[in-house]
């Protein structure tokens, strides 16, 4: 419609043009001299084609300044998403086509406007991800890495986008999974990461749609732990399999041996049925220690702390495992401070601290040796320690005295009767507490446990009796 308003204009001024020269010739044709006749066509062919040529130039300036105009407007919209409105002079076709270009100007930057807004919502949300995402093109070039991302693959933040990612990380396994993913359209594996601390990720990538190949999408998430968990569970199955299986089978073969005729054998009855005594006994502690374990760990294990004095509970302990003591030709003895000291505790969570920890030292310590409980305030901490004159702990093995049916000597353990769970059972029980515990160890010199438990106000004290 435009077109054919503009091509209407320039064949109105041209006829126009054509019209004056027509009448300037008809004008002179009229007069008196046949050689006038002549001039007068030569004059106004030439008039003819001035006119033309004038008409030419004034329309292209009239039409194309406003179209340059608008094509500089619009390489400059291709150069910067800023929109800047160009001026209307005119109320004719280069009027309308101009606030035309004007609307279309506006309409192109709200919309890169939103892209980036857009744009940068993502890169927040990817950002704030506990994934580790990773967008790669078809050149595995890094196109976008979040900060998940280069802590997992330790790769620096900064300065990584643009460069291959095979240049960032040297992982056979991740850039073997790269390339099913650009071949298969998807790949879901794991990596294991080698480090000072091994790690496992899982990874979930996904081709970008797109032809040629437009890259690819990372997902990495780290489930080492998921995996240590599960290592965990199968380790802790297997050993309640094997404590479980060594008691009943040794109640099993002395039963069979009673039932064989032994039980009619007053010399050896009584020592059989003791030994099925024995081992019941310690299928009994341990059906309860792994009941007590599994309540603290699931939170139904009720653990109220409140203001505790330290002596009472202690003293209690000691009178509890005297006679055990004695009966090993051991000396247990305290260390009181010279002032009270009170605890953030539970009374019955401390006292099976205390004791699991004691029955540790007297089963280890050997006869003529010394037990001591000692406690006192540091820096805002109940510190309680028990210290033994025993075989002392391998250095080695300090680390893991306190995981579930950990043994630094298995037999030597079994054949005092030990579960294996005591250990565990005071280290959770410390930190339902809110506080921790430790161990330092000699071998040959002996052990020194240490609790440390929030220190209490006095204002509502419970004295142990």
């Amino acid at each position: 419609m435009l077109r054919s308003r503009i091509l209407r204009r320039l064949l109105a001024t041209h006829v126009l043009v054509v019209l004056v020269v027509l009448s300037v010739s008809a004008g002179l044709l009229l007069g008196d001299s046949p050689g006038n006749a002549v001039l007068a066509f030569g004059v106004a062919g030439l008039a003819g084609l001035i006119a033309s040529a004038l008409a030419a130039v004034w329309s292209a300036w009239r039409w194309c300044g406003p179209v340059a105009r608008l094509t500089d407007a619009a390489r400059t919209w291709t150069r910067s998403p800023v929109n800047r409105p160009l001026p209307i002079q005119s109320r004719d076709e280069i009027g309308i086509l101009t606030a035309a270009f004007n609307d279309m100007g506006q309409n192109i930057a709200d919309a890169i406007a939103r892209m980036h807004q857009e744009l940068e919502q993502l890169r927040a949300v990817f950002r704030s991800m506990a994934e580790g995402v990773v967008v790669i093109d078809g050149e595995q070039r890094i196109l976008f890495l979040n900060e998940a991302g280069s802590r997992m693959l330790n790769v620096p933040l900064e300065g990584s986008e643009g460069k291959r990612l095979w240049e960032m990380v040297r992982h056979r396994q991740l850039l073997e999974a790269v390339e099913v993913v650009f071949r298969d359209g998807h790949q879901r594996c794991e990596l294991d990461w080698p480090g000072p601390e091994p790690k496992v990720f899982s990874l979930h990538g996904t081709r970008l749609p797109g032809e040629p190949l437009q890259g690819a999408v990372l997902v990495l998430h780290d489930i080492t732990h998921v995996r240590r968990l599960e290592r965990v569970r199968q380790d802790f199955v297997a050993n309640v399999s094997h404590e479980l299986k060594t008691p009943l089978a040794a109640i099993k073969a002395t039963v069979e041996t009673l039932l064989d005729g032994a039980i009619e054998d007053p010399e050896h009855n009584v020592r059989f049925l003791q030994r099925v005594h024995e081992n019941a006994e310690r299928l009994h502690f341990l059906v309860q220690d792994l009941l007590t374990l599994s309540r603290i760990e699931s939170g139904e294990e009720r653990i109220e702390a409140v203001p505790l004095a330290v002596a009472g509970v202690i003293e209690s302990c000691v009178s509890r495992q005297i006679d055990r003591a004695k009966a090993k030709h051991l000396t247990l003895r305290q260390e009181p401070p010279q002032e009270p000291i009170l605890a953030n505790a539970d009374e019955e969570a401390l006292a099976q601290i205390l004791d699991n920890l004691v029955d540790n030292a007297i089963k280890y310590t050997p006869s003529g040796g010394t037990i001591t409980l000692r406690w006192s305030a540091q820096d805002g901490w109940a510190v309680i320690e028990v210290a033994d004159t025993g075989v002392g702990i391998p250095e080695k093995d300090l680390g893991r005295i306190f995981e579930r049916f950990y043994r630094v000597d298995k037999a030597r353990s079994r054949e005092l009767g030990g579960t294996g769970l005591g250990l565990s059972i005071v280290k959770h029980l410390v930190q339902a507490l809110g506080g921790s515990v430790h161990a330092t160890s000699q071998l040959g010199v002996g052990s020194t446990f240490t609790v440390r438990l929030p220190l209490a106000e006095s204002s509502s004290l419970v004295v142990t009796v």
